[in-house]
Order: C-alpha cells, then structure tokens, then sequence
C-alpha cells in the first residue's frame, strides 16, 4: 500500500468570494472530506496524513482581533494559527469520520495541534508575501487600511493583506505524527503551515508570520518518506502564463525546472510546485497538484499535474 500526504489549501475550504460562516465552511469541509474519503478507498493508502492551510480563516481571525481590542487585548498572529489548526481541524475530523463511516472505511482520524521551526534570521521576516484574509476592492481597501500599517499584494484584480511567511525548517511533532499514522490512523496535522516559532532560550518561542502550508506538507512528507504529495486545490492543474493563456501543465520531471516558475505568485501556486519539487528531489515517487473534486475519480491517486523523478 502507498502512503500520502494530502494538502488541503485554505481556499479549497472556503471559496473565494463566498462569505465566512461557520455554516459555509462546514459545507466546503464536508465536501472536501468526501472527496479525500472517496480517494482514500479507491486508492486503499496505507499512511495518510493531511495537512490544510488558513490563509482565509487566519486573516479572519486577524480581523476580529483589530476590531475587539478595545474590549480584549489582541491575541499574537502565530496563536491565531494555533486557533485555526482546532477550529478546521476538528471540523475535518468531523466530517472525515461520518463520511469513514458511510463509505465503510474502518480508520480512526486524529488532530495534532503542530509546531513549525523556521530560522529567526529568514529573509522572509523583511518582505510579506503571504496573502491572508477577504480580499478588498480599491474603496475598502482604503476604509480597511485606516486600521494599521500593513502590507497589501494586487490579486486577481482585488487587494489583500500579506504576513511574512519564512520556510519551515522541521515539523517539531513529527514523532507523534508517524507514531499516529503507523498506527493505521487518519492524521490531520501542519495545519495553516504550524505555529511558527524559533528557538530561544526558554525552548521555543512564537513567532508573528504564516508559514505557507505547502512548504510544510513537503517537510511531514519528505520526513515521513511517503510515497506521494498531494496538493488539492482550486484549479485542475499548474497553468503557464495565468491568468493570460492559462495553458495547463500536465507533467514536469525533476531536472527539467519550469523557467516560468519565476512568474507564478507568490504565495499561491509557486509555493506548490516548489514543494512538489523538493519531495520529488528528497526521493519521493510522485507529487500531484490539481482540483480535490478530481481524487475521487483518480487512477491510483494520481491527478491534476504529476511530478516525477
């Protein structure tokens, strides 16, 4: 049996432009979760870890924070992924085990609450590049930039907030993590890319960043030595030259780099097909990138853009 690592992105839980209830977000999970379970017995994996991001929920929470200060202190942004590992994590959880259950799948589904150490000197720390949060148009940009000194990336035609975002260096419950999924258990961990923190001289200390997830699920997965990487996303397949031509990249083998990576954004597809590219680089078989909705109907796991060695 082949082991996976699946990354589940932020906005494949809540969809652009849809507004952020509980109710929509339940209902984007809930369907995520069928099409994972659907994978999953298809492809009968033996080791599964998932991982998902939260670059929408953590900016939302960023949100709350700046508007209730004046009755709460703000909490710092690295507790905000803390909060949105639970919160997604255990909405997944849910929705993982009553799709298990219909589909007869005899697999317990565990949280680990995870820690990402990243390099306190990252180059990362002096430019934000990862694009959290709702997405603005130029008049409530305005209105929205009245709340703090802040950095903005232009995406898609509309404006959002952007956080520093160093690589991770290791995952630091990787232990609990193999021993969990070794045990035949469905684990959900590096949720938002893991709290970030650096060393210190108490132990570990948090650190004021996103880590972008996809970074993270190559680190569990390389650390793991699965045989495949996952990335689930919006689109069916890496493009060249989005949004412009969008012609889709099906294959990519590794010592033949893609010069037009260059050109992907950042925070958003380019860190995908960089993470695709260092599993396959650390030894790993195969990595995919393509729409959740195509692992249900996926020959032996494999979907969307297919990197090999």
């Amino acid at each position: 049996m082949e082991s996976v690592v699946v990354a589940l992105g932020g906005n494949a839980i809540l969809g652009r432009g849809v507004k952020p209830t509980y109710a929509n977000q339940l209902k984007r999970i809930m369907e995520s979760a069928k099409s994972i379970a659907i994978g999953i017995r298809r492809s009968r994996y033996g080791i599964i870890v998932i991982t998902h991001g939260n670059g929408p929920q953590v900016g939302d929470e960023f949100l709350r924070n700046e508007y209730s200060r004046k009755v709460l202190p703000p909490l710092p942004l690295h507790m905000l992924t803390a909060e949105t590992q639970a919160t997604i994590g255990a909405m997944l959880q849910r929705c993982l085990l009553y799709e298990f259950s219909r589909l007869h799948i005899d697999r317990d589904v565990e949280v680990v609450i995870t820690h990402a150490l990243v390099n306190k000197n990252d180059t990362a720390f002096e430019k934000a590049t990862k694009p959290i949060g709702p997405f603005y148009n130029r008049n409530e940009l305005k209105n929205e930039m009245k709340s703090g000194a802040f950095d903005y990336v232009h995406e898609q035609g509309r404006y959002r907030r952007v956080v520093a975002s160093p690589k991770p260096l290791k995952v630091l419950e990787i232990g609990a993590i193999k021993k969990l999924a070794s045990s035949g258990a469905v684990v959900i961990a590096g949720g938002g890319g893991g709290i970030p923190v650096i060393k210190s001289r108490i132990g570990y200390a948090g650190v004021d960043a996103v880590i972008d997830k996809d970074y993270t699920s190559q680190v569990i997965a390389s650390a793991l030595d699965v045989d495949r990487l996952s990335i689930l996303t919006e689109p069916e397949y890496v493009y060249m030259d989005f949004p412009k031509n969008k012609m889709p990249v099906k294959n990519v083998r590794l010592g033949r780099p893609m010069p037009e990576i260059k050109f992907m954004e950042e925070g958003t597809m380019k860190p995908k097909v960089e993470a695709c590219m260092q599993f396959i680089s650390n030894g790993g078989n195969k990595a995919c990138i393509g729409n959740i909705k195509n692992m249900e109907s996926a020959n032996g796991g494999v979907f969307g853009t297919v990197f090999r060695k």
